[in-house]
């Protein structure tokens, strides 16, 4: 998996743990320092994941060739 979905992740993760920490009323600075954690996951996981794609050829850009396999023709002389 790239980097932009493992931030994703890390910062989903952040969210349910803070958000349970919310809901049982305990620990306001470790809450507090996960959703902090979490906001800069998801802002990065963004930037991460534009930068990825901004690296992957597009078909506008090689004239639209998919570089797919193709059937062997296979020349038989006939006797």
């Amino acid at each position: 998996m790239t980097p932009d979905v493992w931030l994703i992740l890390l910062s989903a993760l952040l969210t349910v743990a803070g958000y349970l920490l919310w809901v049982w009323e305990r620990l306001p600075r470790v809450r507090a320092v996960l959703g902090i954690l979490a906001f800069v996951a998801l802002v990065l996981s963004v930037v991460f994941h534009g930068l990825i794609t901004a690296q992957t050829p597009s078909a506008d850009v090689d004239g639209g060739r998919t570089y797919q396999s193709q059937a062997a023709r296979h020349d038989v002389a006939t006797s």
